[in-house]
């Protein structure tokens, strides 16, 4: 009986997951991550699970390895206590020690206030300027290879007794598929349509004039080939929001 219920990625999904993953770290030079593992509910699942998108995200700068005498990383029981290593070895001290204060809401019972000061975790000033250009660099790059829909090598041939016959490739350029394999299965993103609309005196004698495919690969081609009948013009769209638009328009004399 198959699962209803998806509980983890999709093996198609899983290497553009990898790719993005070992451009993040190539460009930001990152190392060391923590763990990271997702909460339940949190949005970088729902995107996921729910909207059917490829979804990615990092906290961005974390605790540097503390290294002992050796110069060997040590091991913390969480993060707060590396972060308190980390800074006390340049010179910091994001702690308060515990205080007993008299607290007016708990009259005659013990308070006391201190630990890590709010927000002491975050990178130092000195490293926002080149994490801000790292991570810029990084978006970029993502947003250079996603699902761009193309038509290439148009052509309309004549085929004798008033029949024309359009061809054209619908191209992916980018690297990412135009919908994740989650995506697939889901209402929430929109197939590739391909649509031939004609005018003027041309009628359709083969060939679809309108097509949708679930999701076109990156670097994948489909050839498309109608046969027409008659003079006018028509107009040649294919593409899917979260992929862009291509268009042709021509007139057949």
């Amino acid at each position: 009986v198959s699962k209803r219920v998806i509980s983890g990625w999709y093996e198609d999904d899983i290497a553009i997951n990898k790719l993005v993953s070992d451009t993040y770290n190539t460009i930001t030079s990152s190392k060391g991550a923590p763990n990271g593992a997702p909460q339940q509910g949190d949005l970088f699942q729902w995107a996921y699970f729910h909207y059917g998108r490829f979804s990615f995200s990092t906290p961005g700068w974390w605790t540097p390895p503390v290294l002992d005498e050796n110069g060997k990383p040590q091991k913390f029981e969480n993060d707060d206590a590396k972060y308190l290593a980390w800074a006390e070895q340049r010179g910091e001290m994001p702690f308060v020690e515990w205080t007993e204060i008299n607290h007016p809401d708990f009259p005659n019972k013990k308070v006391e206030v201190g630990g890590l000061k709010p927000f002491s975790a975050t990178p130092p000033v000195s490293l926002i300027d080149s994490l801000a250009e790292t991570h810029t660099d990084f978006i970029l790059e993502i947003a250079e290879i996603k699902p761009t829909v193309e038509l290439l090598n148009f052509a309309t041939e004549n085929a004798g007794k008033g029949l024309t016959r359009i061809t054209v490739d619908v191209h992916n350029s980018g690297v990412f598929p135009t919908a994740a394999r989650i995506g697939t299965r889901t209402f929430w993103v929109n197939d590739v349509m391909v649509d031939l609309e004609l005018s003027g005196k041309l009628a359709m004698v083969s060939g679809e004039k309108r097509s949708y495919h679930e999701t076109i690969k990156g670097g994948e081609t489909i050839h498309y080939s109608w046969l027409v009948r008659g003079t006018g013009s028509f107009t040649l769209q294919a593409g899917a929001p979260q992929a862009g638009t291509a268009t042709i328009q021509e007139t057949i004399k």
